[in-house]
């Protein structure tokens, strides 16, 4: 399935989780072995993880594979538009 597709998918608290993502109003609060958390306002957690689960945004870690929408690195720092693949 590609990206536009996935994206035409969304649930509404998907697409405003996602539109959060791209205004860069997420960050990850810490970092640890299960992943740390991303936090943002106005949206839970549950949601900013099925979008992690469903490759449309990645973590930064070395095992995101595909192409996603943006990336948030090990530092929280955002890369927009990064598509990759490791496949």
């Amino acid at each position: 399935m590609g990206l536009s597709e996935k994206v035409s998918r969304l649930t509404l608290a998907q697409q405003r989780a996602l539109e959060a993502v791209e205004a860069g109003l997420v960050v990850r609060k810490y970092r640890s072995q299960l992943g740390g958390m991303l936090v943002c306002p106005d949206v839970r957690p549950k949601t900013l993880w099925s979008l992690l689960r469903d490759e449309l945004i990645c973590d930064g870690d070395e095992n995101a594979h595909g192409e996603c929408i943006m990336a948030l690195t090990p530092t929280g720092q955002r890369e927009l538009g990064r598509v990759g693949s490791n496949e």
